[in-house]
């Protein structure tokens, strides 16, 4: 009686934890219905598999809402010449799409953010980094102050979570091993040239 009192209690254990999990899950996500606006942004200095691309970023405003959300729709290759901007194209008419909400992290911007964009066009505009103050200013629209990628409908690109513009540790601790290597080459140099220095002063001190 009491092995089967102990097992009903960790399935009830178990089941309480699914139930937690699905109850996360369905918060995360998100299914809506709307339009697309023609507003959106190529989110510079993002790589997929060693090569350099965007994320492409556009609003989507739900129907009967007044603000409009700033959805990722995954990476883009990025054309061979820097001056080439590409200009993806949105999904028209009304859509069903779900998103999932996802944590904005701040990148690293490597130059002036002017936002230029492709030649005789007004967008996509390339940017390197997300400001929502900015963002509603250039759209003229009221974005809700939240990032989410899309997970299922039109327009949908490749994954973010498959293309990371971030380096992994492995990478990390290969670099820092590379400069104190490095370090450590230079510091033997100076050290034996400064050793031959005080040899031939005290050779011509002896002379």
């Amino acid at each position: 009686m009491k092995k089967e009192t102990q097992k009903k209690q960790e399935w009830q254990q178990v089941q309480k934890k699914d139930e937690t999990t699905e109850s996360k899950n369905s918060l995360s996500q998100l299914t809506l219905s709307g339009y697309w606006l023609k507003t959106n942004f190529l989110l510079d200095n993002r790589t997929h598999k060693g090569k350099p691309g965007y994320y492409h970023l556009a609003l989507f405003r739900p129907e009967a809402s007044i603000q409009v959300l700033l959805v990722n729709l995954g990476w883009l290759p990025a054309p061979l010449l820097r001056a080439n901007i590409p200009s993806p194209v949105l999904p028209k008419n009304k859509q069903e799409i779900t998103l999932m909400h996802i944590p904005l992290i701040e990148p690293i911007v490597w130059s002036h953010d002017h936002w230029p964009s492709p030649i005789n066009k007004n967008w996509p505009k390339r940017i390197q980094s997300i400001d929502f103050e900015r963002l509603q200013l250039a759209t003229k629209q009221s974005i809700e102050t939240s990032y989410w990628q899309l997970m299922i409908g039109k327009g949908k690109l490749i994954d973010i979570y498959q293309s990371s513009p971030y380096l992994n540790k492995h990478k990390h601790l290969g670099y820092a091993l590379q400069w104190l290597l490095i370090a450590i080459a230079a510091f033997m140099i100076g050290f034996l040239s400064s050793i031959r220095d005080s040899d031939i002063d005290n050779g011509e001190s002896n002379e």
